[in-house]
């Protein structure tokens, strides 16, 4: 028994290569058997149903991914830097008695000391 009987048992000479079973149904020699639609029909809609699930995902991971820390909340604000600027620390020296000693040594400048819409 060919694969070709096996789709349309009422053509007596059809070929046994898928292909050209394909071919002459495309063409009208051979008619299309109700088992190939549903085939086809359940086949088309579980590529449609993987197209969609992977739109979803693709979509998903879009809108979340961030090269920002999750962590970068608990990092120190702009605000977190006024004790360590001058004003601050002269303040300090007068509280603990050491005006003489001055203000200490800078560690570090501090590039950004006015609060931008980027620092919280």
């Amino acid at each position: 028994m060919t694969f070709g009987a096996i789709l349309g048992p009422n053509v007596p000479q059809s070929s046994n290569n898928p292909v050209q079973i394909l071919v002459d149904q495309a063409r009208g020699f051979l008619p299309v058997g109700r088992l190939q639609i549903a085939v086809f029909a359940l086949g088309l809609r579980l590529m449609l149903a993987v197209i969609a699930m992977l739109v979803v995902v693709w979509r998903r991971s879009r809108g979340t991914s961030s090269r920002v820390d999750h962590l970068a909340k608990e990092m120190g604000h702009a605000k977190d830097f006024k004790a360590l600027e001058e004003p601050a620390a002269r303040a300090d020296a007068e509280r603990l008695g050491a005006t003489k000693a001055g203000i200490g040594s800078p560690l570090a400048k501090l590039v950004n000391n006015k609060a931008s819409p980027g620092i919280s």
